[in-house]
């Protein structure tokens, strides 16, 4: 009974402060609007993140300028800026404290001594969390670029070399691409071009959002190339074989890597299996023996 009415009162406290920061006074303009086509969480909570975004919390300078490389990598900034983001993970670890006042209510005697390791041990885990998951879907979708940037090349150098200019042989592969990252980031540096922007400057944002070693050693070939006046036919096909070497390279890596990181399990998991399974048998036919030899 008292644990129930403990989960009560937990879960009434934090329905009260959510309420609070969501439904107080009005917040200024947001800096992002809210997706309606996103999750149920996000649509729950975005507006309490928010709110907290407005309250004044402590900004750690680092951790946002690094949180907003990464939303922009993962094309997450369409929905937090880096301080909501910031903000979602302070949310995260408030609710991640949770657990271990209920773990106190459920068993009072063992858990109290251990209490403030344990909300100092959640309260990290539930802050690190969002930051993880932010961080695998940037790698995710920079992966997904790479995969696709090779060949996306060479739809550009023939494009180039049968007589098309940089913005229209780049409208075209747009055009024709499948759906994806890549297309996405080609998209909004075609719409910058065609308003205007200088192709230097358009490139280099290009290469600042997807933030990978490839794009911008391509972006920077595409800018010499641009203001030296000379031809990319080549130098684009260049780059792509280069690529794709440096593909062949990165899978030559990780299976030269996949005996090293299969030891640990096959010892731990595996080898006791199979003695298990080999001297088991042998161990309990040796026991029945001792034992008679005893009567």
């Amino acid at each position: 009974m008292e644990f129930f009415l403990g989960v009560g009162l937990l879960v009434t406290a934090l329905a009260v402060v959510v309420s609070t920061l969501t439904f107080g006074k009005e917040t200024s303009e947001p800096t992002v609007p809210v997706d309606e086509k996103a999750g149920f969480l996000y649509k729950t909570f975005f507006p309490t993140v928010r709110r907290m975004a407005d309250l004044g919390l402590p900004r750690l300078a680092g951790l946002e300028s690094k949180v907003g490389r990464s939303l922009v990598a993962a094309a997450w900034n369409v929905h937090y800026s880096p301080r909501e983001y910031v903000c979602a993970m302070y949310l995260s670890a408030i609710f991640a404290c949770v657990f271990p006042l209920l773990f106190l209510v459920a068993n009072p005697p063992t858990v109290l001594p251990l209490l403030p390791f344990l909300l100092i041990l959640f309260a990290a885990v539930g802050f690190y969390l969002p930051l993880r998951k932010l961080q695998d879907a940037a790698k995710k979708r920079q992966k997904e670029i790479r995969l696709a940037l090779p060949y996306t090349i060479d739809l550009l150098t023939v494009s180039i070399e049968a007589g098309l200019e940089f913005v229209q042989a780049l409208s075209r592969i747009v055009g024709k691409s499948r759906p994806g990252a890549l297309k996405d980031e080609l998209t909004i540096t075609l719409h910058q071009l065609n308003m205007g922007t200088p192709r230097p400057e358009a490139l280099t944002e290009l290469a600042e959002r997807v933030d990978l070693d490839e794009v911008k050693s391509l972006t920077s070939l595409i800018i010499q190339s641009y203001q030296l006046g000379s031809s990319m036919g080549p130098t684009l096909r260049a780059q792509a074989e280069v690529m794709r070497t440096r593909r062949m390279q990165r899978a030559e890596k990780l299976a030269q890597e996949a005996p090293v990181k299969m030891l640990f399990p096959i010892m731990i998991f595996i080898v006791p299996c199979v003695f298990l399974i080999i001297l088991g048998p042998l161990g309990l036919e040796l026991w029945k023996q001792l034992s008679g030899l005893g009567k």
